[in-house]
């Protein structure tokens, strides 16, 4: 057959067989289309992002924009990144939760503390056991990483302070050293 749907058609653009997560399946008992983990041999995505949302955000400015006037010492600024992951109640849905916390301090005085929760809600499949734990720690907390950035930024310029943006974090370089220390 000619014309424009049916040539579209055939390169898989349109159609319910193009949509992420559906093939062609031959598989006995199933329909037309069918989810591809009932055809073996075929790849499928191991996890997906629910929602995410801020749990705890705590943001202290008691200099306030006076702490970075023209003259004063540049504070020193210490900031941690920490990861958690938890399943919930044995389902296939794993809570991570990317703790970020920045202080600034001048001679031994709080120039500002930025403290952040944020959780991401996953639902991961299709991962053995040894897998997963790796997965939870490391593709997790890169894919909620910039979101809770852009958070930190903005309470940063917020405060009247100058612009913070947290260096990208190597997240896998992170669960090595966990994994050496316990």
């Amino acid at each position: 057959p000619t014309g424009i749907g049916s040539a579209a058609r055939s390169r898989g653009a349109g159609g319910p067989s193009s949509r992420r997560g559906w093939r062609p399946c031959r598989a006995p008992g199933r329909g037309r289309l069918a989810r591809r983990p009932c055809c073996p041999g075929t790849r499928t995505r191991a996890g997906s992002l629910i929602t995410q949302f801020v749990r705890d955000l705590s943001f202290e400015n008691p200099m306030g924009p006076g702490a970075f006037q023209q003259g004063s010492e540049r504070p020193a600024i210490n900031a941690n990144v920490d990861v958690k992951a938890t399943n919930r109640k044995d389902t296939d849905i794993y809570e991570v939760e990317l703790n970020i916390n920045i202080s600034a301090k001048r001679e031994d005085k709080n120039v500002y503390i930025i403290d952040l929760k944020y959780v991401g809600l996953f639902e991961i499949t299709n991962l053995t056991e040894d897998i997963k734990e790796a997965y939870l720690l490391v593709e997790c907390p890169r894919q909620l990483f910039p979101f809770a950035r852009r958070i930190v930024y903005d309470m940063h310029a917020d405060g009247s302070l100058p612009p913070l943006m947290l260096v990208p974090v190597n997240f896998a370089d992170l669960y090595e050293k966990r994994k050496k220390t316990n």
